[in-house]
């Protein structure tokens, strides 16, 4: 297969190195000399001479609260990683198990495709009807796997005689601690070395309801049957791979709930597992935490939780919040205005289509029992509306007089005083019609 390998398999490689790492100095550097390192990139393989991976390990909390020693190589070394992958990759995704569920192509949590998703996969085991389910977990399997089982799995799955690229493989799937946390390769990896056990379960235990996602194996069927399953597996594990389960695995009845995947499953009923709700309260806030949650909770039953989770509106009010509105004034009739009062804003919008009349709106201060009063006046009086029209006009050409800004010479000359209104064959401000003789 090294044969296979030619300068533009390494530039695709690059491609797929640099898109998680584009803005690292180390990225930067390779870009300015891109056609140099990857004809170096290609020498290299070709020659045959593999020099161990240098590691630089960081311990991280995971989501769940769990310890995690991420390893991370240098680009060139992830570039090599992707070239392997790119090789393997048909073969691989015609050998994987229709089963199996991370770091897969259109399969995941939640995927649109949903044969791929392990989560409707679930659901469906829980409510065919099976007497209970196994859950079994490997412990520690990316520290645990040896580099001589994953050698002798790797020649099995590509059935190959070239040990070089054999070599190649294994020197970058290795670490000192095992499989390394965080490479593209060691998921595959994984996956490979899980292919027997997959076909096992298919094949040789006859189990039909079967969801594995990484390490987490979630097995459905009668009682007998995953008693016998919950033993050979872990024989199975043990002695073909290495690999030993977290704890004593026992068949569970369905009606106690499943909890795998961040979701806690019954019979009809998918919730959302506790410690990730208590992570969705603290991030709830935060808009992209919220659109990620958003995707995880598409998965279950949550239109309880979310009526809890959104705010009720009385706590959203505030200052902050509160909006202000032009004219905001409790509504009045204009028949009820009756003495001297104050414009303080008014609105006159064109004829509309409909009826073809001005309109108009107007806040208006007075007194009423001593107190200063404000109220709305609005609706179609055609004298009003022309008065108010001709004042804006007279505000309009002060403007351009003066060469002030429109708004700042209405606030000048707002609010109008001394006004009174009289119905004279229709509501008139007094004094603004011109009488025939």
């Amino acid at each position: 297969m090294i044969e296979k390998i030619n300068i533009h398999l390494i530039k695709k490689a690059v491609d797929k190195a640099m898109a998680c790492s584009s803005n690292s100095l180390e990225a930067r550097d390779f870009i300015v000399n891109r056609s140099k390192y990857e004809a170096e990139i290609l020498d290299w393989i070709i020659k045959g001479d593999y020099p161990p991976v240098i590691y630089h390990h960081k311990t991280i909390v995971s989501r769940d609260g769990k310890l995690r020693k991420l390893s991370m190589c240098p680009l060139r070394d992830r570039v090599v990683m992707h070239v392997i992958l790119l090789l393997i990759k048909d073969k691989f995704l015609g050998r994987v198990s229709d089963d199996a569920y991370n770091c897969i192509p259109n399969r995941g949590i939640n995927s649109s495709y949903k044969r791929g998703d392990p989560n409707a996969m679930i659901k469906r085991c829980m409510n065919e009807g099976h007497w209970g389910y196994l859950q079994l977990d490997i412990a520690k399997c990316y520290e645990s796997t040896r580099a001589d089982i994953l050698e002798r799995e790797l020649r099995r799955f590509l059935a190959t005689d070239d040990d070089q690229f054999i070599r190649l493989f294994i020197t970058y799937s290795m670490c000192e601690i095992g499989l390394p946390i965080g490479t593209p390769l060691s998921p595959v990896n994984h996956h490979i070395m899980m292919f027997i056990i997959d076909d096992f379960i298919r094949q040789d235990l006859m189990i039909e309801g079967y969801v594995r996602y990484a390490d987490d194996m979630i097995l459905f069927g009668s009682k007998e049957q995953l008693h016998e399953a919950a033993h050979r597996i872990r024989n199975k594990l043990w002695y073909e791979l290495g690999y030993k389960l977290k704890r004593e695995a026992h068949p569970t009845p369905i009606r106690v709930p499943l909890d795998v995947l961040g979701y806690s499953y019954r019979p009809g009923v998918t919730l959302l597992r506790k410690r990730t709700k208590e992570r969705m309260k603290k991030a709830w806030s935060k808009p992209l935490s919220r659109a990620s949650y958003m995707g995880i909770l598409t998965g279950c039953d949550s239109h309880n939780l979310l009526n809890k989770l959104n705010m009720n509106f009385s706590d959203i009010v505030n200052n902050d919040t509160r909006v202000t509105r032009r004219m905001d004034s409790p509504l009045d009739k204009i028949e009820n205005v009756e003495g001297v009062f104050d414009i303080l804003d008014f609105e006159v919008r064109e004829p509309d289509k409909r009826n073809g009349k001005y309109w108009m709106r107007m806040q208006i201060r007075y007194k009423k029992d001593g107190q200063d009063v404000v109220r709305l006046i609005k609706g179609y009086q055609p004298a009003i509306c022309q008065f108010l029209l001709n004042v804006d006009k007279e505000m309009r050409k002060r403007s351009m007089l003066a060469s002030m800004p429109y708004e700042e010479v209405r606030r000048d000359m707002m609010p109008i005083v001394g006004a009174e209104l009289e119905n004279s064959n229709g509501w008139i401000f007094k004094g603004t019609i011109n009488t025939l003789q």
